[in-house]
């Protein structure tokens, strides 16, 4: 069995590439924009994790502060900087994008046992969606999701894996386990 391994420093990604199927750095192509090219013969996997970009800077607390405001009562919202210290967790998403020829049965075969692997350490839950002002279900559905951060949601009342609010007048609306 013949492994190639490389590191780049110069790359501005924030994800890792995993490529099978080359011998050669110089076999996988690049761009700037989508930085690997699909290349026939190659399985090429991308893993993204926001967390490795902590803090989140894309995600604001003030709309949770708006919330708590609006409605009268503290919300803790997993992921936001400035949650009280004994509160705080860390709550990203892991996401994976992969190429391959559809002919390719190994390739499939072979993410078939990463996904696998991945259900066993983030299985689905059960979530809902609820209306912050009425406490009323509105929408239920299942996630993969880190059972560390089901048990931290369900370890005290007015925690939420997001609060939102879909336009300016409508209702505050935040998702938590079942």
């Amino acid at each position: 069995m013949k492994e190639l391994a490389e590191v780049t420093t110069d790359v501005t990604d924030d994800g890792v590439w995993l490529i099978d199927g080359t011998t050669s750095i110089a076999d996988i192509k690049t761009c700037l924009s989508r930085y690997v090219l699909p290349t026939e013969g190659q399985l090429q996997i991308h893993l993204r994790f926001d967390l490795w970009k902590w803090p989140r800077s894309r995600y604001s607390q003030r709309s949770c502060e708006i919330a708590s405001q609006d409605l009268g009562r503290k919300l803790i919202v997993a992921g936001f900087r400035g949650m009280p210290k004994d509160e705080e967790v860390a709550f990203s998403s892991f996401q994976i994008s992969t190429q391959f020829p559809t002919s390719d049965f190994a390739a499939r075969a072979g993410l078939s046992v990463l996904g696998d692997a991945l259900k066993a350490v983030l299985p689905e839950a059960g979530l809902k969606q609820v209306n912050l002002d009425t406490d009323q279900v509105v929408a239920t559905f299942t996630r993969p999701l880190d059972p560390a951060l089901y048990q931290w949601c369900k370890s005290r009342p007015n925690r939420w894996l997001e609060v939102t609010r879909e336009s300016g007048d409508g209702p505050w609306l935040g998702v938590c386990p079942k």
